[in-house]
């Protein structure tokens, strides 16, 4: 699994196994593979976000951090309003569903391949 669907694939797999757990040992190996899933796609999104901005790359990371902040704070109420209404598996699952939208998005605005001539 490589580039940005190897990732979508990963948060989505990650995502599914930390609604399952049921035993501290199976959360701490769950919590790894999230890390893991975190650190590519930071890596990925950073990239992703500086290649609309490459005369600017300071700018475009510092527009990256400052979006996936703001939406850390928009999804903490909406985690809990989700949790209060149904049940935590319910907000494990929404998050699988934002992790397909999001992959759909990066291959939707990605540059065409070009094709060797």
């Amino acid at each position: 699994m490589t580039g940005t669907s190897g990732v979508m694939g990963l948060a989505i797999v990650t995502i599914q196994l930390l609604a399952m757990v049921q035993s501290f040992g199976q959360t701490l190996a769950v919590a790894a593979l999230e890390g893991l899933y975190h650190r590519f796609y930071a890596s990925l999104g950073i990239s992703y976000v500086q290649s609309f901005a490459k005369a600017e790359p300071t700018r475009a990371t510092a527009l990256y951090w400052n979006t996936l902040m703001v939406s850390g704070v928009m999804a903490g109420p909406a985690v809990g309003l989700i949790a209060q209404a149904y049940d935590f598996q319910t907000v494990i699952r929404s998050a699988s569903v934002m992790a397909v939208v999001a992959g759909a998005v990066l291959m939707a605005g990605r540059p065409p391949r070009h094709q060797p001539v």
